[in-house]
């Protein structure tokens, strides 16, 4: 029976449409806050957003740097040692704590793209907000799965995003829905 993929799931053609149906009413909920379109800097700023009760980034970037570096993101403009996070890729589990950005991947001239999605709370308002994605560079021995987390009880308003060393180019779009 022909079938569809969407994500891991495969579908019959009736599941199929069904599952259209239910993944376009779910995209509809979310609200394309921001497109940032970064080229060939070293970090850029979402504009304040009015905070949200989840977030979805959506990266499409491409790195420049002649060794590895890593594209980082930050909240809130805060600088401080407030992010942690595990990292899943090929072959290790690390876990960084009270680092003063979350590392989403590694990066460099030979494997210089990536793709992602991020997803957090906006409007927590406790300690230690959770932070949730996958980022996938051009190589897989730099992919990483991170689970981690923002230790700060203010809304989310401001993202950042910057390169380790080097600099970046491509898409970011922030999605933010409320329920």
């Amino acid at each position: 029976m022909p079938g569809f993929i969407s994500g891991t799931i495969v579908y019959t053609d009736a599941q199929a449409i069904a599952a259209a149906k239910t993944d376009s009413e779910l995209l509809n909920h979310w609200t394309l806050l921001e497109t940032l379109s970064p080229s060939a800097v070293a970090s850029i700023d979402s504009s304040t957003l009015t905070a949200q009760d989840l977030y979805m980034v959506l990266l499409r970037l491409s790195g420049a740097y002649a060794t590895e570096s890593r594209l980082g993101m930050q909240l809130n403009g805060d600088t401080g040692n407030n992010y942690s996070a595990t990292f899943a890729d090929q072959t290790t589990l690390t876990q960084v704590l009270d680092n003063a950005i979350l590392n989403l991947c590694s990066f460099d001239d030979t494997y210089p793209q990536m793709v992602g999605r991020i997803l957090l709370p906006g409007k927590l308002g406790a300690v230690y907000v959770p932070i949730s994605g996958h980022v996938s560079p051009s190589h897989y021995t730099y992919n990483r799965f991170l689970s981690g987390d923002y230790n700060a009880s203010a809304n989310i308003t401001q993202f950042t995003f910057l390169a380790g060393v080097g600099t970046i180019t491509g898409k970011i779009k922030i999605y933010g829905m409320n329920f």
